[in-house]
């Protein structure tokens, strides 16, 4: 049907990608057709045409649901705003005013670009923006050029908010959110490499004190299992207390599984479906796999495979018996992004004040997470691409997690596997 104005749909293109994924599209229709990328590549089977929505048995569906529909509003409010100037003569006007943006380098379109990309969670997401005030505030301005942030001004910057009285840990994390920004402008082609402000200014070193968490070591990772052991043995018959979040057990359970699952964060640990698991049999005993896990910052994917032990095995058939889709009672995944990152952060306080009570250990959630990278790292044979792999990380960004040597005794040791 003829239409004066506009049409705009959202929907899954009907050729795949390399990766046999189909790629999601806004698509307008006006004086021809154009159409723009949401970044967002899923199976077929996941789409739900009817409502033009990733359906909600999809990993980070809502977030995903969530990214594609604010940037329709974004065209949508570009296409009023046309129409009511009368400026809007093709589909095509829809989407060059965000092209021409692109080309400038203007640092909120590219960190805008990212959150979409990366389907970014309201945590990260809060991250990059409040960054990017805390910049337009040092600068003076609210638009500038990405290459306006070199080494010098970057390192001016870490200075501004060490006098403002930011933590080293926060200074860090607006610093890392520069330098995603400015490799998403390289990846894309719209700035050499040799400009990397970070290459000579190493903001990992200067604000490492309070961002670097400690590596747990084997031998205490091995006294918190025995630990739960402990507890499982103890409860075996009735494990109630193992989905209570305000518990020992519940701190000690996620913990030791995530330390299991390959050092999977704990947001990514809710977000865990029992539809993901399949339990099979080899060679008499039980191993777990999870299928289509997704890291909620990055979605990248986390292969998840292991051989259970009788720890895993207890802790898990007991999650499964539970009512719910999700498989650990973390987040009931109701309610706005931001209430959801709420609960979870409120979760996750109670399990490290609990774990630290229990262990004696002053340590959080996330340290099981480095104690993995730390001890995989060290036996013999290992590949950091693996690593990285099970991770769900780069290879470059893996070493974060490692804990570095720093006794002779270790330096030492380090040579003696090299047969020096």
């Amino acid at each position: 049907m003829k239409t004066n104005t506009a049409t705009l749909r959202i929907m899954m293109l009907e050729q795949p990608n390399k990766q046999g994924l189909y790629p999601i599209v806004i698509r307008a229709q006006w004086n021809g057709r154009a159409e723009r990328r949401t970044g967002i590549a899923i199976p077929k089977s996941a789409w739900a045409e009817k409502t033009s929505t990733i359906k909600p048995t999809y990993p980070n569906a809502q977030q995903l649901n969530i990214t594609i529909q604010r940037m329709y509003n974004e065209i949508m409010q570009r296409k009023v705003e046309l129409e009511m100037h009368g400026n809007l003569e093709s589909a095509k006007d829809l989407f060059v005013h965000h092209s021409a943006k692109k080309s400038t380098l203007d640092y909120r379109t590219l960190k805008d670009e990212i959150q979409i990309k990366r389907a970014s969670s309201y945590g990260t997401s809060k991250t990059y923006d409040v960054a990017y005030n805390a910049i337009c505030d040092f600068l003076g301005v609210k638009d500038f050029d990405i290459t306006i942030l070199n080494a010098d001004k970057c390192r001016s910057f870490g200075k501004y908010l060490q006098r403002k009285g930011l933590k080293n840990g926060t200074i860090f994390n607006y610093l890392s959110s520069i330098g995603s920004v400015w490799h998403y402008a390289i990846k894309e082609g719209l700035v050499l490499a040799n400009l990397y402000p970070f290459d000579t200014f190493n903001y990992r070193v200067a604000y490492r004190t309070e961002i670097t968490k400690k590596a747990i070591s084997k031998e205490d990772f091995y006294n918190i299992e025995d630990m739960l052991f402990d507890k499982v043995t103890q409860q075996r018959n009735d494990l109630s207390k193992f989905s209570d979040v305000k518990t020992d057990e519940f701190a000690l359970a996620m913990y030791v599984l995530g330390y299991h699952f390959g050092g999977l964060a704990f947001v990514d640990m809710s977000n865990l479906r029992k539809d993901q698991l399949t339990i099979k049999k080899e060679h008499h005993e039980t191993v777990y796999v999870f299928k289509d896990v997704y890291r909620q910052k990055t979605n990248q994917p986390v292969p998840i495979a292991l051989t259970g032990n009788i720890v895993v095995n207890a802790l898990l058939k007991w999650y499964m018996s539970q009512p719910g889709e999700y498989l650990f009672p973390i987040n009931d995944h109701t309610g706005s992004p931001k209430e959801q990152h709420l609960r979870m952060n409120n979760v996750e306080k109670s399990l490290n004040a609990h774990l630290r009570n229990v262990t004696g250990l002053d340590i959080t959630y996330y340290s099981c997470r480095h104690g993995y990278a730390t001890h995989y790292l060290n036996c013999e044979g290992s590949n950091p691409i693996h690593l990285a792999t099970m991770m769900g990380r780069s290879v470059n960004g893996i070493f974060r997690y490692v804990k570095t040597i720093q006794t002779e005794d270790e330096i030492l040791k380090e040579r003696k596997r090299m047969g020096l």
